[in-house]
């Protein structure tokens, strides 16, 4: 399960970061020319937001969905508790795509550096370690 896992979230990550590296590349060039976007205060909210909702939110209801769905059981079984990584690290990947929007968007620091971060704790936090899959097994009790 940990192989499949990771493999997922690999097959998630290495496109995004080869599209960051792409537009960075594009940029330096200057084939894509920051001044050619002027990025309105609604756009860089809704970036912010849409990465605030992958990386935090949408996966505190995931998990909230799912703790509720097992309560009261004795045992979890593992199909449903694979579903649920696997959904919980598909929505926490789509953060890295929305810092790529905010980078070819040249949006202000601010947001930039929020989006940023979004991205640095949905990659590190819902990476498929061994000890956070190991104590969410335990949380859940999965057979």
């Amino acid at each position: 399960m940990m192989e499949y896992l990771k493999r997922i979230y690999l097959r998630l990550l290495i496109p995004a970061l080869a599209g960051f590296i792409s537009v960075s590349l594009l940029k330096r060039y200057g084939i894509v020319i920051p001044e050619k976007f002027n990025p309105s205060k609604i756009l860089s909210a809704g970036i912010l937001i849409i990465s605030s909702i992958t990386a935090l939110a949408g996966p505190v209801f995931i998990r909230a969905v799912f703790a509720n769905s097992v309560k009261g059981k004795k045992l979890t079984q593992e199909d449903k508790f694979l579903a649920f990584e696997k959904n919980l690290i598909r929505l926490a990947l789509i953060t890295p795509y929305c810092c790529i929007a905010a980078y070819i968007f040249d949006l202000t620091s601010f947001y930039m550096a929020a989006v940023f971060l979004l991205t640095l704790y949905s990659l590190y936090y819902f990476y498929p370690s061994e000890r956070r899959i190991k104590f969410e097994r335990r949380i859940f009790r999965v057979k």
